[in-house]
């Protein structure tokens, strides 16, 4: 529920942050943000990865979480492309 409620506020705050750009431009904005997202978390996993496969191995209840985590950032991601 609160998941939800986030990822309603963030694309409201998306559709505020590219209401700055022209129309024609939006496409543009959303595959850089896109781009910098994908290299923000690459670069975030290459630096933590020891850490990462740790609390999996140690946090069985991690397991669940990432995977909500990961989904609700596919969904943000396709949202994002919808638009």
């Amino acid at each position: 529920m609160i998941l939800s409620d986030f990822m309603q506020k963030l694309s409201a705050l998306y559709d505020r942050f590219l209401s700055l750009f022209p129309p024609e431009w939006h496409t543009v904005v959303s595959i850089a943000i896109i781009v910098l997202l994908v290299w923000w978390l690459l670069k975030l996993i290459k630096h933590n990865l020891i850490f990462i496969i740790l609390l999996v191995i140690f946090v069985p209840a991690s397991i669940p979480i990432l995977v909500q985590i990961v989904n609700a950032l596919i969904d943000f991601i396709n949202r994002i492309i919808a638009r």
